[in-house]
């Protein structure tokens, strides 16, 4: 299960593809009743109904797991996708590791961060 962490004011939680877990509370003492579990596809299910959830004025949000290989070719986007947030442009990875780039009303997938770069490179505009 992985730990929450904090990123650009948020709180955010990634929930592992297993489908329940029990909520650590430390080792049970005798005769106490069973934790409690976590269901993911309740969670998930709860948490996109909601829509915006916040805790203690943070905005926390909730994210599937996705495998180390998926998780690193999405990574690979992360400088151009700097670039596109500075510009202004909306951005967005697609599943499962695609960049989709919307540029004057057109929408554009890509597969690889060279293609982004050189995409980029030939429209780079000021902002707005």
């Amino acid at each position: 299960m992985h730990a929450p962490f904090w990123k650009n004011g948020s709180l955010k939680f990634w929930v592992p593809d297993r489908f329940q877990h029990r909520v650590p509370s430390g080792r049970p003492k005798p005769n106490a009743p069973p934790r409690a579990l976590l269901n993911k596809t309740k969670v998930m299910s709860a948490a996109y109904e909601k829509g915006e959830i916040h805790f203690d004025k943070h905005h926390i949000m909730f994210f599937h797991d996705v495998a180390k290989e998926t998780d690193k070719k999405r990574r690979a986007y992360d400088g151009v996708k700097t670039r596109y947030r500075d510009m202004g442009l909306r951005h967005g990875i697609q599943y499962p590791s695609s960049f989709r780039v919307t540029h004057d009303g057109n929408a554009h997938l890509f597969t690889s961060p060279t293609d982004v770069h050189t995409f980029l490179n030939k429209r780079e505009r000021p902002r707005d």
